[in-house]
């Protein structure tokens, strides 16, 4: 079965999963640093990380919704 994607939405999901790509190292490099291991992020760091990245990015497409909608109202 063929399927077809708009642009839309694979841009939005392309920029999705660079906010939460880059959230997740941020966060993990800050768990890092408040860590013993300061000179290494480690997958525990990466995985205590990703809920706090996931949170940021649930707000990033509220406000794509939000926006979008705004955009078909006007």
């Amino acid at each position: 079965m063929k399927v077809s994607i708009e642009t839309q939405a694979v841009k939005a999901l392309a920029q999705w999963k660079t906010i939460f790509a880059d959230e997740v190292t941020e966060q993990a490099k800050q768990i890092a640093a408040k860590s013993d291991s300061t000179n290494c992020v480690t997958l525990s760091h990466y995985q205590q990380a990703a809920p706090i990245a996931m949170q940021s990015l649930m707000l990033a497409i509220a406000r794509d919704q939000t926006a979008h909608a705004d955009r078909k109202a006007a």
